[in-house]
């Protein structure tokens, strides 16, 4: 169990489905300005994955949508699926960042900047747990 994972807010757990960063990303693009190029060692495409159990009797609010950013030369992918394994509920995530350009000039470096803020504010992002008594009783009509 993670420490402080799961905040609670009424009748509401939020989550954060983020549990990997890429920190040498964050590091290239830490400077306001730059005067030589970026260079990375070498074009590669790290994947991550996540895999979360739902906490018994909890399910989720709604599923993230699938996302995609494109900065200079770098790209990221997130996918959201929600699988069974046993009696458990599963949110997996991954995240595929590729580096299509080893050098990115000066003149780039603020798209490069913006990108890697876009891809920390999506890790910022959350998601909402539900009790599934507290979910059914809301879709229930009301009586007569």
């Amino acid at each position: 169990m993670v420490p402080r994972f799961i905040m609670r807010a009424g009748a509401k757990e939020i989550i954060s489905p983020y549990l990997v960063r890429f920190k040498g990303l964050t590091d290239a693009a830490a400077y306001p300005k730059r005067r030589y190029t970026v260079l990375f060692q070498d074009l590669r495409s790290d994947t991550s994955e996540t895999r979360l159990q739902l906490p018994p009797g909890r399910t989720l609010k709604k599923i993230p949508e699938n996302r995609t950013l494109d900065g200079p030369g770098i790209s990221a992918t997130t996918t959201f699926e929600l699988t069974k394994e046993q009696d458990h509920e599963i949110l997996v995530v991954k995240r595929t960042v590729t580096i299509s350009r080893r050098e990115i000039p000066v003149e780039d470096y603020p798209a490069l900047r913006t990108f890697v803020a876009a891809l920390s504010e999506q890790e910022a992002g959350a998601v909402t747990l539900e009790s599934e008594a507290i979910a059914s009783a809301l879709l229930q009509p009301d009586g007569p």
